[in-house]
């Protein structure tokens, strides 16, 4: 990927592990919650940086592929999280 979506793209995963974990972490529901739909954005946010780098032809279709799929299971955890 290009250096600054390389970048964004990256620090937007990290956010995913950081909110997560510190989601686990909060004692009340209200403060897991507020973790995890941080987590869930920071996950988009990662995907569109990915479907990007896809576009402008620095990731091949698998690679492509692999990401989203992975981003997509991602997403539906912590919606499930969310919703509990």
């Amino acid at each position: 990927m290009p250096g600054e979506i390389a970048s964004q793209a990256e620090r937007a995963l990290a956010s995913v592990v950081a909110n997560i974990a510190e989601g686990a972490g909060r004692e009340s529901k209200a403060g897991q919650r507020r973790h995890y739909i941080i987590a869930r954005g920071s996950a988009e946010e990662a995907g569109a940086m990915i479907r990007i780098a896809w576009r402008y032809g620095n990731l091949t279709d698998e690679n492509h592929s692999a990401m989203r799929s992975r981003l997509i299971r991602v997403v539906q955890m912590l919606t499930t999280m969310i919703r509990r």
